[in-house]
């Protein structure tokens, strides 16, 4: 179970970094984005994660990942 913790901790410092980078990169490289779009950015990446895993489940959210990166 520490594995599981600890691999939840990386997705959701990762995910908390990008979601910080874009807002950051969408307020014209400010350092300090405003919280609401760095909330709006993440609720914006989870909900396109939880789409594709319900639409075709693992294997379309790693074939996303493959094309996206």
């Amino acid at each position: 179970w520490v594995a599981m913790v600890l691999i939840m901790m990386y997705f959701v410092t990762s995910a908390d970094s990008a979601s910080l980078v874009m807002g950051s990169l969408t307020s014209r490289g400010a350092l300090h984005p405003r919280r609401w779009l760095v909330i709006t950015w993440g609720v914006l990446m989870a909900a396109v994660a939880a789409a594709l895993l319900l639409a075709g489940g693992l294997d379309s959210l790693q074939s996303a990942t493959i094309l996206v990166a």
